[in-house]
């Protein structure tokens, strides 16, 4: 339950989360994450190889999902964003 509250967090405040955060988020007392870990880097290595992990269903799900078929990655950019996307190619 702590990590996976915690990988949003991350992917919002990156590094920077603090275990404060992470207990309000929860819904438990911030020393409840120290029973469990012994400080915030040992939780964030548990989070990164939990969302790097090959058995999580996210990862597994991303792979089978090819970028064409995906719904939220179209093959133009948007009209406005055009011209810069084509001067910044080069």
């Amino acid at each position: 339950m702590i990590i996976q509250t915690t990988i949003p967090l991350i992917a919002e405040y990156g590094a920077a989360v603090t275990t404060a955060k992470v207990a309000r988020a929860a819904g438990i007392g911030e020393g409840t994450i120290f029973r469990v870990f012994a400080d915030r880097d040992e939780l964030l290595q548990a989070c990164l190889a939990e969302a790097f992990s090959p058995s999580t269903r996210s990862a597994s799900s991303a792979r089978s999902t090819s970028p064409s078929r995906c719904p939220t990655v179209s093959r133009k950019p948007p009209r406005p964003f055009r011209r810069t996307w084509r001067t910044s190619r080069r």
